[in-house]
Parts: C-alpha cells; sequence; structure tokens
C-alpha cells in the first residue's frame, strides 16, 4: 500500500503529485518537478509555495538530504525520521574511529535524524561525498573490533568491553543512518547472520565460523568417513567442551548435529549478546522493521560480488554533453569511451600499477573496480536506491595535465591530451593518476 503522499511530495505549481526526484530553489527547501520550476524561473524569482526571492535558481535533489526525505516519503508508513533536525558531525579522518564513538551518542539521542559530515583535518563542503567517504570509512574500521572472519562472511565479536560501551548498538545505528542517507550498508555480514537479525532463525555453515582453528578442525570431522577416523578426530576437538557440548561420548552418527551444533555457537550463540545490542541500534526510526518489509534492503548486509559491475558503475553518470567543435567533439567521445571501458577491464580483472611514495620507494598496487568506484564516489559499493548520478568533465587539451576526481562535487575530470586519448594507456595512466592523488584516496 502506497503511504500517504506528504505536503513536499506535491507540486504546488501543477498541484500533481512529485514522483521523480524533486527541484527546489537555493532560497528554501520547497519541492517542484524540475520542469515546472523552470518554467517557473522565466517569470519570477519569487518560490511560488512560500514567496521566498532566490538569487539563484534551483538546484537538484541529489543532495544526500533529499535522499533522507525521498526514504522517508518511499517508507513513510513504518520510518520514523526528524527532517527539522539536523546534526552535525564534526571529526577527524585519522581519528575516525575514536572521534565517532566520542560524538556519535549526542546524536543517536536524537533519532534518526539528517547528518552533515565534516572531515576537519579536510575541509570539504557535504553535498554528500563526505558523508559517503565516512560510512564507508567507518563501516571499514568495525572489522577487528566489532566483526571478525575470512572477508566478505563476517560476524560479530564477542567483546564484553566494547559491549560494556555500547559499540555495537553504535554500530547498528551507524548503519541505519548510513542507508537512510542513501549510502550503502556494510555488505560484510555472513548470510546465517542476516537471516538471524531479520528474521530470528539461521542455519549457520563452517565456512561462516570467525575461528580459523575450530573451522579447520570441523572440516576434518566433516569429511571423515569412519567411526575410528571420527573418534581419533574428536580427541583433540576440546573446544567442543567450552561451547557447551559436553557430552562424555559422541558417536560417529552424531557427526551432522555436532557440526550444526559447532556452527551455530560460534556465529550466533557466543556473540548474541552483541548481536541484540546491534539490533537496538539499527531499530532506531523503525529501520529494522522497514529492512524486513523489503528484502532486497538485505543486499545492504551481505557481500555480492554481482552488485559492483561494470554495467551499474556507469549508470552512476550523468548523459555526457559533448561540445559542438568537431574536433572536441571527437577527443571527448574517444576519452569518454576509454574511461567507461575502464570499468570494464576492470571488472575482467584487477588491474596492478606501480606506486612511488615520498620516500621514492616503488611499490606494485593491485587496483579493482570497487577501488576505483571509492574514489569517484567515496564509496566501495553501489548503494541499491540512491538517485545521485556523476558527471563527467572534459578539460583543455593542456600538455602534462592529470585527471582528478571529486567525491564532494560528484564529478571527474577528464583532460583530453595524449595521456587519455589513446585507448592502450588510458586505464594505466588514470590509475596512476588516482594513487598519486592521496588526498582524496589511500589503498589499504
Amino acid at each position: 500500500m502506497k503511504p500517504a503522499i506528504k505536503e513536499w511530495a506535491v507540486c504546488s505549481i501543477c498541484t500533481n503529485e512529485i514522483e521523480d526526484s524533486p527541484a527546489h530553489l537555493l532560497s528554501c527547501k520547497c519541492r517542484f518537478h524540475r520542469i515546472c520550476l523552470e518554467m517557473w524561473t522565466e517569470k519570477s524569482m519569487n518560490c511560488p509555495t512560500c514567496a521566498t526571492k532566490a538569487d539563484t535558481k534551483y538546484i537538484d535533489s541529489e543532495l544526500y538530504d533529499d535522499i533522507i526525505e525521498i526514504w522517508h516519503y518511499k517508507f513513510s508508513d513504518v520510518v520514523n525520521i526528524d527532517l527539522k533536525d539536523r546534526s552535525d558531525l564534526s571529526i577527524r579522518r585519522s581519528n575516525l574511529y575514536t572521534d565517532t564513538l566520542r560524538k556519535i551518542p549526542r546524536i543517536f539521542k536524537k533519532g534518526l535524524v539528517p547528518l552533515n559530515v565534516t572531515f576537519t583535518d579536510k575541509p570539504a563542503a557535504d553535498n554528500g561525498g563526505p558523508t559517503r567517504e565516512y560510512f564507508s570509512e567507518i563501516f571499514d574500521l568495525f572489522i577487528g573490533k566489532l566483526v571478525h572472519g575470512d572477508t566478505g562472511n563476517y560476524s560479530f565479536v564477542h567483546d564484553l568491553v566494547r559491549l560494556g560501551k555500547n559499540e555495537y548498538m553504535y554500530f547498528g545505528y551507524i548503519t541505519a543512518l548510513a542507508l537512510v542517507h542513501g549510502c550503502p550498508g556494510p555488505r560484510y555480514f555472513c548470510k546465517s547472520l542476516m537471516d538471524f537479525i531479520f528474521t530470528g532463525n539461521a542455519e549457520p555453515t563452517i565456512d561462516e565460523i570467525p575461528d580459523a582453528e575450530v573451522k579447520q578442525k570441523l572440516q576434518a570431522i566433516e569429511e571423515c568417513l569412519d567411526e575410528k577416523s571420527f573418534q581419533d578426530l574428536m580427541k583433540d576437538f576440546f573446544e567442543r567442551f567450552d561451547s557447551g557440548y559436553v557430552a562424555s561420548h559422541v558417536a560417529f552418527q552424531e557427526k551432522e548435529e555436532l557440526i550444526k551444533t559447532m556452527s551455530y555457537h560460534y556465529v550466533i550463540s557466543c556473540a548474541h549478546q552483541e548481536i541484540s545490542q546491534f539490533i537496538s541500534g539499527i531499530e532506531t526510526g523503525y529501520v529494522l522493521l522497514t529492512l524486513k518489509c523489503h528484502d532486497e534492503f538485505k543486499k545492504e548486509f551481505v557481500y555480492d560480488e554481482n552488485l559492483i559491475t561494470a554495467d551499474r558503475v556507469k549508470r552512476i553518470f550523468k548523459r555526457v554533453e559533448y561540445s559542438q567543435d568537431a574536433y572536441q567533439h571527437g577527443l571527448e567521445k574517444d576519452v569518454y569511451f576509454n574511461f567507461v571501458t575502464m570499468f570494464e577491464t576492470l571488472e575482467d580483472s584487477p588491474v596492478e600499477v606501480d606506486s612511488q611514495d615520498l620516500e621514492d620507494k616503488i611499490t606494485i598496487k593491485t587496483i579493482t573496480l570497487s577501488d576505483v568506484l571509492k574514489y569517484l564516489t567515496g564509496s566501495r559499493f553501489l548503494p541499491l536506491y540512491s538517485e545521485t548520478k556523476y558527471s563527467v568533465k572534459f578539460c583543455p587539451s593542456e600538455p602534462g595535465r592529470r585527471s582528478s576526481a571529486n567525491s564532494c562535487a560528484c564529478v571527474v575530470y577528464l583532460p583530453l591530451n595524449s595521456r587519455y586519448v589513446s585507448e592502450e594507456n588510458f586505464t594505466h595512466n588514470f590509475l596512476e593518476d588516482m594513487i598519486e592523488n592521496s588526498n582524496k584516496f589511500t589503498i589499504a
């Protein structure tokens, strides 16, 4: 059932519902159809709703705070977002985790609110870029502290100290904030953990166990085919007693039950308090309830390499407007072709690029499509529903000019010189620029 239409979701110029991204004047936040506002501003710069006079025309709702309102409109039957309030989060990128734990409790008390992120050691106007970068980087910093396991298959760490500091609750709250800001979720939890969070039921597998030694022992037990081999392996499997499986004797016929019990313990039971605290955080503003009603949002928690494809990355860019000059038009088309072809190259396989540090030491960096996505957008993943579009701007063909990207302004700059016109060298040259631009991009 479609939620009731909010006042902001109706264009006061034509009085029809705004189904796509709205537009607004810089002087106020009243919403209109883009085409309606274009026609209106031809005759008046006064807002047709509140009469506020604007000095500048409209901007699109691709700014992150408008994504919050789109979420609020689509899911207003369950999600509780305070659109009137706004919280500033000023933190240091170099001290991101500690600053987050110091400042997020104040914001948590306000509930689900629009967030304005500022990196004090990297000034930037937040049109979404710093916010996307913040969520992407804080999720990475949770690894090893609050979650562990194999890459893309994480479960929660059992840590009573961090539990006592409510760090798992703030993890859940930050996840809720990320989703309503149009940013990707963590996307690294194991499937059974998310099944448990969404439904209360789970059937963990051996592969999801975060303890490498326990996993190896259980894999050997799973592969054994006779009673003698099974009993020999059980003599060395003392971990079962710590896990509560204390039967004095375990028969070969009970192997499957043993594996299921151990898998459930190491993925769910041993971190049950941590999971519960995470859930309490993501329940803020009824976000978890909304997620449970829409199965596609499970993808925001579980790693899926199919979500990052060359075709999907191409679609985040606006349609390119080429020059009217025939010669420049040809250069622009060649450079843009090389740019999007680079995504296809990286989808097929990562590319190795030489990197020179401040001490002139040469190292080899392996660059993936996910790395390039983070450089361009501030996030390693594409959100499922964000309508933000990025622009490609062509620069004059000055010799020596390099490509650059601004994730805050959602734009990538491509020079029209020989360094980028060549299809053969474009990928290597662009990735080399990306690595050298250390102020905007860091490869772990």
